[in-house]
């Protein structure tokens, strides 16, 4: 069964034809949404007084599409903090706005615009309101940039780059694991920002469930992914204890996407299919380049260049994983799948034959608090 969500986003001819190719969505239309006039024409919307937003009706199937994924998108598509302009365009009719029907996805939205307002100084401009109403736009708006293809667009070329086929990660994670042969179970629900939140939804899934951590030495050229069981509690210096690898910090964002193809929040083995030798960008070609439309951000040596090889291991590979030795025990281990809107269920000889899968190196590692050596 599919879904709907309406993204405002400044023109709407450009906001369609971005947010229409991501792999995912059924279906798109254009028109005018959480205004006070019924049925408005676009000339009217266009006096900047019916208080109407052009918005894009977003039809997903959730199946292949987390509403994490999309509305992450949306985000790299406007300028967040931006008040009733966006690009060249401005006024009312222009503003940025995500208007949901069902009340559950609040939480999802929520989530990734907390996530989002902490990488500004200022207040997100965007709203986030139940839909009121959603009136299509005339027919020669629908589709507008496939029928007039160098047709008026505010958005930069290479956004449409990055919105074509892009999957979110819980997608590809299902496809790597079903490409594979790899059985398991998804359950779905909303975003679990701590283990008390997330042990609610847990209590009726009968698995080990883990907490995921994403480290850096002090040098910054190496990258450790340690996973351990949910009820216990690892510092940064026992970790250096543990792993004898010196100083360790978190790792930036920045190196998240680079080396996982995940973002904070979002941390899991299964993001080790992102390191494989052969790939140099995450994101399916790199979407965490862009910061803003219309400015791609330059790429430090040091930081995103795919000629940077200092952070490989020797089997090519940018992350060591290290697993708490007690899921040996363990018959199905429970991790998110790079989204924490839901949760993956994997039989510990099916999560080993994963981790052979991926090729990287891995080491059993004691997580129990008297173990400090």
């Amino acid at each position: 069964m599919t879904k709907k969500i309406y993204l405002a986003g400044g023109c709407f001819w450009g906001a369609e034809h971005f947010l229409k190719r991501i792999y995912g969505v059924v279906s798109t239309r254009v028109g005018f949404a959480n205004g006070d006039v019924e049925a408005p024409s676009y000339k009217l919307v266009y006096t900047d007084t019916t208080g109407h937003a052009e918005t894009v009706e977003v039809e997903y199937d959730p199946d292949r599409l987390s509403l994490a994924f999309l509305v992450e998108m949306y985000f790299k598509a406007i300028d967040p903090v931006s008040v009733n302009q966006q690009g060249e365009d401005s006024g009312t009719r222009y503003r940025t706005g995500i208007y949901y029907e069902n009340p559950e996805d609040r939480d999802v939205i929520d989530y990734i615009f907390e996530g989002e307002a902490r990488k500004y100084s200022e207040p997100l401009a965007v709203e986030v309101l139940p839909l009121k109403c959603f009136y299509p736009a005339e027919e020669y708006h629908q589709d507008y940039l496939d029928k007039n293809p160098d047709g008026y667009c505010h958005l930069p070329a290479a956004l449409f780059d990055l919105s074509r086929g892009a999957r979110c990660p819980m997608r590809r994670v299902r496809d790597f694991l079903e490409a594979n042969n790899l059985p398991y179970e998804i359950y779905f629900h909303p975003p679990l920002s701590t283990i008390e939140k997330a042990l609610e939804y847990w209590k009726d899934i009968k698995a080990v469930h883990c907490k995921n951590l994403f480290m850096r030495n002090h040098k910054g050229n190496r990258h450790y992914l340690i996973s351990f069981e949910c009820h216990k509690e690892l510092d940064i210096h026992s970790l250096e204890h543990r792993l004898h690898q010196g100083k360790l910090s978190f790792a930036s964002p920045e190196r998240m996407s680079r080396c996982l193809g995940l973002r904070p929040g979002s941390v899991s083995p299964f993001g080790l299919i992102n390191d494989q030798p052969e790939r140099r960008f995450a994101f399916d070609g790199g979407s965490a380049l862009i910061t803003s439309p219309g400015s791609l951000r330059s790429l430090p040596a040091n930081e995103h260049s795919a000629g940077n090889d200092k952070e490989l291991f020797e089997n090519g590979h940018r992350v060591k994983f290290y697993i708490d030795q007690d899921l040996m025990a363990a018959a199905r281990i429970s991790f998110h799948p790079c989204d924490n809107t839901a949760s993956v269920v994997i039989a510990r000889e099916d999560f080993l034959r994963f981790l052979e899968i991926w090729g990287g190196e891995y080491e059993w590692l004691d997580c129990n608090p008297d173990s400090i050596s």
